[in-house]
């Protein structure tokens, strides 16, 4: 069994990209220190989905912790639905799943809201004199939204290192408006129990509280409310020791967790003096049989490849005959002893991107330049180049490109090693804009990814395109479990079980607007229901779509809505901008000059015409 796999979930945005930040600033700190097998992101509103997510994991057992700050309707309902884990779903294989309860209401997380307040006002001593108020959101709907705000307030006030200690609401009493109504401190520290800095935090209660009447330019910290000094805290999910509550949280629900430090990239653990060939010595003794290349060792050695075959060896002459065969022992080593995990998908895609049917000889004359002299083996996904070669010391060396770069000359591109930096940069287009659907045409230029890593460039690759690979070696391998519309409809709560109510027609509309090549560059998988198939094109990606995404969840409520309501003379034809002159973001599906209403307006205008 692998070491245990560690899943953080969090909400996300199709609107704002600061959303996402701090989930991925955790498992970034979470990854370095090597506590797990490996550390994977999740989103409800953001690729990869929780339902995609659990796919694309290699370790037996699993530890999937939401980054919420409390229980309710997201933690109790939407996440375990998205996990399938009521369903009892496995993906076909043996895999334990842990769902733990969320982050926020950890008691550790008392003393990461006493640290916010000690970093806002910078004074690791602060407490004597001040007032300190806990605000969360609430919400009279679900009563356990408010209990950890509570919770944590009730604890830091037995400390009593604060004169007052309040739990406040945005939607409940008592109530943030009043802020200065609840406190007889002449200083407040106000510290909001979010998980990112977005529009509530960083604009309803700075207004709530009086900080300024119009939060979009700024608001001073401290600044003077009704004769008080208040200090305004950012939300408690970006503080770094959140990271630590984290991992205290998957500790609790049974994961053996130690710190072990930066982990070293897959197949770099060996000493410096272990070589391919002394590896393959000892592997010998087992027996090795793999990509031509056959060795054993029953009281003397066997050498084998194709081409010809020694037997009786002793160790010296097996060393001598495996020096003057390297290629077949570091295709042997570099497969089995970096890359690793033996019928995964990341070990599929990383030998289709070689060509690794191919025989050993002709495969490293293609990586060596030598077959047509191009220097390696190139092939496309999405907007992606991929090109694996050989490194100056025989290494595969792997490189990502923007499609639009192939050509381009080195030094005209900016140039990244690690992995991170592509999931940062590939979240906005060329202008700037955030790009919520990753899999859209509108991948951003002007960058290369290098690396020797196998494993860095699939989770490169897996940063740009979530869950595609995986997806990919399903189908390949005809295990692609597609989620057709009705299904998809009918698990939907909250605002978007009305999406149910559209019609057969309205659908193939809204595929048409947001599922084909210019819109998304994923092939359609799924249709109305098992063998109804949709009458739109599928779509020539290189990979399947194997469900309604959540954007697509999202537009399909609104053109719902424009199915009921006359919207010929709302919003721009073009989709693109407001009438006031306001560019319209991808995600801000429910304005009607958003290019996905946009387009559905086209669609049934021409519908309506025939």
């Amino acid at each position: 069994m692998t070491r245990a796999a560690l899943v953080l979930v969090g909400h996300g945005s199709h609107l704002d990209p600061k959303s996402a930040r701090p989930l991925y600033d955790h498992a970034d700190e979470i990854r370095s220190r090597g506590s797990f097998a490996a550390v994977h992101e999740a989103f409800w509103k953001e690729e990869p989905s929780p339902r995609e997510v659990l796919r694309t994991v290699e370790s037996d057992e699993v530890y999937v912790v939401p980054l919420f700050t409390s229980e309710g309707y997201f933690t109790e309902q939407v996440i375990p639905r998205e996990l399938r884990l009521a369903e009892g779903w496995n993906l076909d294989v043996e895999k334990s799943v842990t769902y733990t309860d969320p982050v926020g209401t950890h008691d550790a997380m008392t003393e990461v809201v006493v640290r916010r307040a000690e970093r806002v006002t910078g004074d690791p001593e602060v407490g004597p004199g001040v007032g300190l108020a806990v605000v969360g959101h609430g919400t009279e709907r679900n009563e356990n939204s408010a209990r950890a705000t509570r919770a944590h307030a009730d604890r830091i006030r037995e400390r009593g290192r604060f004169d007052e200690v309040r739990a406040l609401f945005m939607d409940e009493k008592p109530e943030i408006d009043d802020l200065t109504a609840h406190f007889e401190s002449d200083e407040i520290v106000v510290v909001p129990l979010f998980v990112a800095d977005g529009y509530h935090t960083q604009e309803d209660i700075p207004e709530d509280i009086g900080l300024t009447d119009d939060a979009s330019p700024g608001y001073d910290v401290p600044a003077e409310v009704a004769g008080r000094t208040v200090w305004y805290a950012g939300a408690v999910g970006t503080e770094p020791l959140v990271a630590d509550v984290v991992v205290e949280r998957a500790a609790d629900a049974g994961a053996d967790v130690e710190h072990v430090g930066a982990r070293a990239p897959r197949g770099e653990n060996a000493s410096a003096r272990d070589s391919p060939v002394d590896e393959l010595v000892e592997a010998a003794t087992e027996g090795v049989d793999f990509d031509g290349l056959r060795a054993e060792f029953d009281g003397e050695f066997t050498f084998e490849t194709p081409e010809t075959r020694r037997a009786g060896l002793s160790e010296s002459a097996f060393r001598s005959f495996a020096r003057d065969h390297p290629r077949y022992v570091s295709n042997w080593h570099h497969w089995e002893r970096a890359v690793g995990g033996r019928d995964t998908h990341r070990r599929a895609f990383l030998r289709w991107l070689e060509n690794a049917n191919r025989p050993v000889p002709e495969r490293y004359d293609a990586l060596a330049g030598t077959e047509r002299g191009d220097g390696g083996v190139t092939r496309t996904w999405g907007q992606l180049a991929l090109a694996v070669s050989l490194g100056d010391g025989g290494e595969r060396r792997y490189e990502v490109r923007h499609v639009d770069d192939r050509e381009a000359d080195d030094a005209a591109l900016a140039t990244y090693h690690d992995p991170t930096a592509i999931r940062d940069l590939s979240r906005f287009t060329d202008d700037g804009e955030y790009r919520p659907l990753r899999a859209a045409p509108t991948l951003p230029t002007g960058w290369s990814f290098v690396t020797t890593s196998g494993e860095d460039l699939y989770r490169a690759v897996e940063y740009v395109y979530p869950a595609t690979v995986a997806n990919w070696h399903r189908e390949r391998e005809g295990d692609l479990d597609a989620t057709h519309f009705e299904e998809a409809a009918a698990r939907q709560t909250g605002i978007y079980a009305e999406v149910e109510e559209l019609d057969r027609d309205a659908l193939e509309r809204a595929v048409e607007s947001c599922c084909v090549d210019s819109q998304c560059r994923k092939r359609r998988a799924w249709d109305v229901g098992e063998g109804d198939e949709l009458a739109v094109p599928r779509g020539d990606g290189e990979f399947p779509c194997r469900e309604p995404c959540s954007l697509f969840v999202a537009a399909a409520r609104e053109f719902l809505r424009a199915e009921r309501e006359d919207e010929s003379k709302r919003g721009d034809a073009d989709g693109e901008s407001r009438r006031d002159g306001a560019t319209v973001r991808v995600g801000e599906v429910s304005d009607p000059a958003n290019r996905y209403r946009a387009r559905y307006r086209r669609a049934k205008r021409v519908a309506d015409e025939r």
